[in-house]
C-alpha cells in the first residue's frame, strides 16, 4: 500500500484479521507454542511482510494491545522482508526445523509451502468456525490447493483503475469493459500508432 497511514477501517479489518490468525494457530499448531515450565502462557512468533513502515507501526499496536488484553497469549511479531526476500528465509526455518508458529506470506507461493509440508491445512477448523462466513468468498480460490484451504486472508488490497472519458468518447467505445477481455479490446482501441511509423504514440 502507498499510504502512510490505514484507515480506521482498514485498521479494524487488521484487527479482526489478526484475531483470526491466532485463533486459527490454537487450534491447529501441534507442539510449535513456546510455553515455559513455570508459565500456562502461549509464546507465538509471527512473520510478516507488512509494508510500509508506517502500515507495520499500525499492525504492532494492534499487536501490542493483543498482548496486553490477553495475557496467556504473547504474539511477537517480526518483520522478515517483501516476499522476494521471504521465501529463501522460510525454506531455511523448515529445513532447520524452527518456523514460526504464524506466518503472513504472498499467496503466489502457498503451493511451494504446502509442497514442503511447511504450513498445515486450515478446513477443519476454518468449516466449524463462524469466522468464515466474515471471509469474502471471492478470496477462497487463492487460500485452496488441492481440495485443501492453506491460509486465511490477513488483509486485502483496493484496485481501481482511472480513464479520461474523452478519449473513450473519441475511439467509439460507449461502454465500460465488464471483463478481462473487453479490457484488453479496449486497450486495443485506445492504443494508436498515430504517424505510421510502426510504433504506439498514443496510449489511453
Amino acid at each position: 500500500m502507498i499510504l502512510s497511514k490505514l484507515s480506521t477501517a482498514i485498521q479494524l479489518q487488521l484487527k479482526r484479521a489478526f484475531c483470526i490468525l491466532l485463533i486459527f494457530n490454537l487450534f491447529i499448531l501441534s507442539g510449535c507454542q513456546n510455553t515455559s515450565k513455570n508459565s500456562s502462557t502461549i509464546k507465538l512468533t509471527m512473520w510478516h511482510g507488512i509494508n510500509p513502515p508506517p502500515n507495520r507501526d499500525v499492525f504492532q499496536s494492534l499487536t501490542d494491545k493483543f498482548n496486553k488484553t490477553h495475557p496467556n497469549i504473547q504474539v511477537e511479531a517480526l518483520y522478515i522482508g517483501q516476499p522476494d526476500q521471504q521465501l529463501p528465509k522460510i525454506l531455511t526455518a523448515v529445513v532447520g526445523n524452527a518456523p514460526p508458529d504464524l506466518l503472513w506470506y504472498n499467496p503466489t507461493i502457498g503451493g511451494k509451502l504446502a509442497e514442503l509440508q511447511a504450513i498445515q491445512p486450515l478446513e477443519n477448523w476454518l468449516d466449524k468456525s463462524p469466522l468464515k462466513a466474515e471471509i469474502y468468498p471471492a478470496l477462497f480460490e487463492s487460500m485452496e490447493l488441492g481440495g485443501h484451504t492453506w491460509s486465511i486472508p490477513l488483509a486485502t488490497n483496493n484496485a481501481a483503475i482511472f480513464y479520461r472519458p474523452s478519449l473513450f468518447k473519441a475511439a467509439g467505445i460507449t461502454e465500460l469493459p465488464q471483463n478481462w477481455q473487453q479490457l484488453k479490446q479496449t486497450a486495443r482501441s485506445l492504443t494508436k500508432d498515430t504517424n505510421g511509423d510502426g510504433r504506439v504514440d498514443d496510449t489511453a
